[in-house]
């Protein structure tokens, strides 16, 4: 067995986020939660996508997503576009995703799922999707 590293403070907190909005929530089914990415074929776990919590005030709810073993099959747009379809019959007036500069498979997952830039720092990408009738541009 490999020995894990500890994660830094902030991506504890960041990983912790979806745990602790999980474990507040009063109802038995939350939509807000976390999913397993699996393989059609043979239903093998091979990532996984959530929401930060349900939406707040201003019907803004943040995702994350990993699918390390198999990119390049489209599952991270698949799961992204899943994800949007939970939000959206669940209330949710706009989705917020980000990525690292450096990954460019999954700014390819999210630009296919509809999201647009919205700023970008020297670490990161910053997107979001609205998904309001007036202004959606998802379908």
């Amino acid at each position: 067995m490999k020995p894990v590293s500890a994660p830094s403070s902030t991506s504890a907190r960041q990983e912790n986020d979806p745990l602790r909005s999980l474990a507040d929530s009063l109802d038995a089914h939350p939509p807000f939660t976390l999913y397993m990415i699996q393989r059609a074929e043979d239903r093998r776990a091979i990532g996984g996508i959530g929401f930060f919590g349900a939406p707040g005030a201003d019907g803004v709810v943040e995702l994350s997503y990993g699918d390390q073993p198999m990119r390049g099959l489209g599952l991270a747009t698949e799961a992204l576009l899943a994800a949007i379809t939970i939000a959206a019959t669940y209330g949710a007036l706009r989705v917020k995703a980000d990525t690292a500069v450096e990954n460019i498979a999954s700014q390819r997952a999210i630009d296919k799922a509809g999201f647009l830039k919205t700023s970008r720092s020297s670490e990161a990408i910053y997107y979001a999707l609205d998904l309001r009738r007036e202004t959606q541009i998802w379908p």
